[in-house]
């Protein structure tokens, strides 16, 4: 018998995962092909999503199988599908959005894919998260970037990140944070002379 170690992953599990993994590829592949309706389609891609993005708790899946990009494909795939026909009858409220993928590769160390993801939100002017609803997506991502850098210590980036911010959105929140950025590393520059004098 073999024990898990949670630290290790175990090749027969990671060929098991790996053989049910090719078997989701398949059916990626081969779903628009079939004749079923669209009710099934959508039943099948949540189900296949969901076994990728959402965290079952301790057990081998939940350590070392889950893989968000995979979910947001086939999260990409109900909203095509929902676009090409009028089905909308099931929206389980799960959707994944760039913001959650950001949040999610973060939260794993992955700063490099969350600040993709972050950009994507930023480009694309949208971000929900279950439950919340953030109006100002933009200045979600960009303070979102800003602080990822920040935490590498890469100040100039986080700065960079900011300006540009606030030069596409004008936004007084955005603002609020560069002035304190700039305060907190002292990069304030005084002016030369002040007026009035």
């Amino acid at each position: 018998m073999t024990v898990w170690n949670a630290d290790v992953p175990i090749p027969q599990m990671e060929n098991l995962y790996e053989k049910i993994s090719q078997l989701f590829d398949l059916v990626m592949e081969q779903m628009p092909l079939t004749s079923y309706m669209p009710k099934k389609k959508e039943k099948a891609y949540q189900k296949i999503r969901d076994y990728y993005s959402k965290d079952p708790g301790l057990t081998y899946r939940g350590e070392f199988r889950l893989n968000l990009k995979k979910g947001y494909q086939y999260q990409e795939l109900l909203n095509q599908l929902r676009e090409d026909t009028s089905f909308h009858e099931i929206d389980d409220g799960n959707n994944m959005s760039y913001a959650e993928l950001a949040e999610e590769y973060e939260n794993n160390g992955k700063e490099q894919e969350a600040i993709a993801c972050y950009q994507k939100v930023y480009e694309e002017d949208f971000a929900t998260m279950e439950g919340i609803c953030i109006p100002e997506s933009r200045e979600y991502a960009a303070k979102s970037i800003a602080e990822i850098y920040r935490k590498k210590g890469d100040i100039d980036s986080a700065i960079q990140t900011l300006e540009g911010a606030f030069s596409d959105t004008e936004s007084e929140d955005i603002c609020i944070e560069l002035i304190g950025i700039l305060k907190e590393h002292q990069k304030l520059q005084k002016p030369d002379s002040m007026p009035f004098n």
